[in-house]
């Protein structure tokens, strides 16, 4: 794309959010109410349909929290030939120059830059139409998590996690996530001893949780559902590893993205 062109069909048309002193109070009220079950058994009996979890508060979202995620990234993916640095200063642009239709060309400097960037760099963040930089899709879906380990603890395990990419989160974007508990349920897995799989049938007592988050100004970023496998005083412990076939079974596209409990 002509870097000239940037700027001219935008999916949004938002600045960055301007918060009061009493915005910020609140956001801080709400991440001070943050708590960890941590070593605490929840069992599966003790949960009621109707239980809520939250709410997780993150702060206004910054380039600090996209560099962290960047770093983990970029660290996990640089080849074992190539330098530490090749995603920075002049390894970058040999890297870039390497795949010449991958690169985003700055309208400022126009230097290739990865299409990663565009995330982060308000200038190139109108390549992919939007008014501000803004997290990863694979960001979105794993905020909530902390929501669910926080709710069951340790001896919990995410057996299932279903996000819809909804909005991006935005530069300076609080966002607020609550759960509830609309299923118990006690389920059998069963698995093959074939390539890919874990043999053998196991019985799980489940929990299906729906999960939203929402921005400061009431905008759903990231509506989701999961199911959690607890502890049962009948049952047991979680047993770990967890039965499957080799081929995970067909799920429908209606029922993934409503109802995947």
């Amino acid at each position: 794309m002509d870097p000239a062109r940037l700027g001219e069909h935008m999916l949004y048309e938002r600045g960055a959010h301007n918060y009061t002193t009493q915005n910020i109070q609140d956001a801080l009220g709400g991440i001070k109410k943050k708590t960890r079950r941590g070593s605490v058994t929840l069992f599966w009996e003790d949960v009621e349909i109707g239980d809520e979890l939250g709410p997780l508060v993150l702060p206004p979202w910054t380039l600090q929290d996209q560099l962290a995620y960047h770093f983990l990234t970029y660290a996990a993916s640089a080849g074992e030939e190539m330098p530490g640095d090749v995603y920075a200063f002049e390894p970058a642009y040999h890297n870039m120059r390497r795949w010449p239709g991958r690169a985003r060309i700055h309208p400022n400097t126009y230097w290739p830059w990865t299409p990663g960037n565009e995330h982060e760099d308000a200038v190139l963040s109108p390549y992919r139409t939007q008014p501000l930089p803004f997290d990863f899709g694979l960001q979105r879906c794993q905020f909530p998590q902390q929501l669910l380990t926080n709710w069951m603890g340790d001896d919990g395990f995410i057996r299932r996690q279903q996000a819809s990419l909804r909005r991006p989160v935005f530069y300076s974007d609080i966002t607020t996530y609550t759960g509830e508990v609309v299923k118990k349920s006690v389920v059998v897995e069963k698995g093959t001893d074939k390539s890919g799989g874990i043999p053998g049938e196991q019985e799980y007592y489940a929990v299906g949780i729906r999960i939203h988050g929402f921005n400061q100004i009431g905008e759903e970023q990231s509506p989701g559902t999961a199911t959690v496998y607890l502890p049962s005083r009948e049952g047991g412990a979680v047993k770990l590893p967890i039965p499957h076939p080799e081929k995970p079974p067909y799920v429908p596209f209606e029922t993934f993205r409503t109802d995947w409990f």
